[in-house]
Parts: C-alpha cells; structure tokens; sequence
C-alpha cells in the first residue's frame, strides 16, 4: 500500500549472468536501497553496485542472522566465478520458505528506517505474509508426501527438498558452466536402468536433448521444475505463486 520494488531481472531471465540496460543502471542510480540475495548469486552485478548504487544501502540477504545457508552437495561451486563471495555455498536459499520469513523482517526494518513514516506499514505488512507463509508451508508439506524417486537437470533445489525432506536420486549437470561428460552420461545411464525415476525436473527454457538422450527407452516424464517464476507475473504473489507451481508439479511425480 506504500509503493513497489523496481525489479532489476525481469521474469525469465538467468540471475547467474545478465548484461544490464541503461534504464537499470538508472534504477540503481535512483535506488535508496538494495537488496539481493547474495553476490555469488548474482556475480555480474558487483561492480554495477559499486559504480551507480554507490550512495544505496546494500543488503545481502544471505548475510541476514538466522538464514539458513547450505553447502553445495558434493563440494563442487557450480562455477561462478565468485571465489572470495562465499565460495562452497549454495545461493538458492530463498527456497527455503523458512528464510523467507526471517528476511521478511529484515527487508521491513530497511523499508522503515529509509521510511519511517510508513514504518508500523511494512511491519504490518512482514507480519502477515509471514503468517500467510507459515499457512502456506502446511499445505505445502501435504502436497510432497509420498513423492516417487525422481531426478533433477540442475542441482538448484537442495533448499527446498532439504525444507520438505526430499532428495533427488540423481543430478545431471551439477554446476551452472560444465555439461556432463561421455563418461557422466553412461554412468548416469546405468544408475537409471537399475534404480528407475518417476520423472525428471528441469528448469523452463532448458534443452531437453541431454535429458531425452538419458531418458531413452524408459517410461519417465520430463516436467518443468520453475524456482525463479519465469513464467510468472511478478507481484506481491510472486514468492507464493512459486512455491505452488513447484509442489504441484512435483505432486504429479509419484
């Protein structure tokens, strides 16, 4: 009821690497505050940062106290290119609705101290989409019981199977820069014919090629697993919108 965020990413677009426009190089300039996930999220926007929002203040939610913040699965770090940002943890922590709410807060008491007018607003507002998010995980949580073994492309969802108690049986390509090998694919190949998926997830835009190859002669889907709402419009309803669109998918692999 204040006012609304400017988006640097538009709906669709690869948080991993993106070539800015001079109108969000203005929004920076403008921008009293800023607030992203992390730097090993969003690499490429490090030096816009301290060019055009030098005067903004910057908050990095994963630094925010109380975020649970986990390491990639098998030691790899997908390959950003962000050695001193944290290297070794996994930056898609907002599936985990649990950071949600405690950044909720945090984003609030920026709002409010840049905005003290509209203060006791923005922690009215926290408040109910906290509520609205401990709601919201309930039915979540009943929706991903009794999952069937699956797979993913990309190992982007740890946060969110960690959340729900969920694991995938295998992960094809696990950073965001190298393809799987001859050697990955057949190995890939002979963990499938011996321990069969229901289906597989891959994120929206992606080339099915590589998982069709894998996939060859066996009965398992291919279902589009959306973490970022790519095909969303983006609202207020963004975040939850998210999280329904990905358990009701995953509610099909059984």
């Amino acid at each position: 009821g204040v006012g609304a965020p400017g988006l640097l990413l538009e709906a669709g677009s690869d948080p991993h690497s993106h070539a800015m426009r001079p109108s969000q190089a203005e929004l920076l300039e403008r921008a009293d505050d800023v607030i992203t996930i992390g730097p090993s999220l969003t690499p490429w926007l490090e030096k816009p940062l301290s060019s055009w929002a030098s005067g903004a203040v910057l908050v990095s939610l994963w630094d925010i106290l109380w975020t649970t913040l986990l390491e990639y699965r098998g030691g790899h770090d997908h390959g950003h290119g962000h050695e001193d940002h944290g290297d070794g943890v996994d930056p898609h922590a907002w599936l985990d609705p649990s950071n949600a709410r405690v950044w909720l807060t945090a984003i609030a008491e920026v709002l409010a101290d840049k905005d003290p007018t509209h203060g006791d607003i923005y922690r009215q507002n926290a408040e109910a989409a906290r509520e609205a998010l401990s709601q919201l995980g309930v039915e979540w949580e009943s929706l991903l019981t009794d999952i069937g073994l699956y797979g993913v492309h990309h190992d982007a969802f740890q946060y969110f199977e960690a959340r729900f108690d969920l694991e995938p049986t295998f992960v094809v390509k696990e950073d965001d820069v190298h393809q799987p090998g001859p050697a990955r694919i057949a190995e890939l190949r002979a963990e499938i014919s011996h321990t069969p998926v229901s289906c597989v997830f891959v994120e929206p835009f992606v080339n099915r090629g590589l998982i069709e190859t894998l996939l060859e002669g066996t009965e398992e889907q291919i279902l589009d697993l959306d973490p970022n709402g790519a095909r969303l419009e983006p609202g207020p309803e963004l975040y939850s919108l998210v999280f329904h669109e990905m358990t009701q998918t995953m509610a099909k692999c059984r």
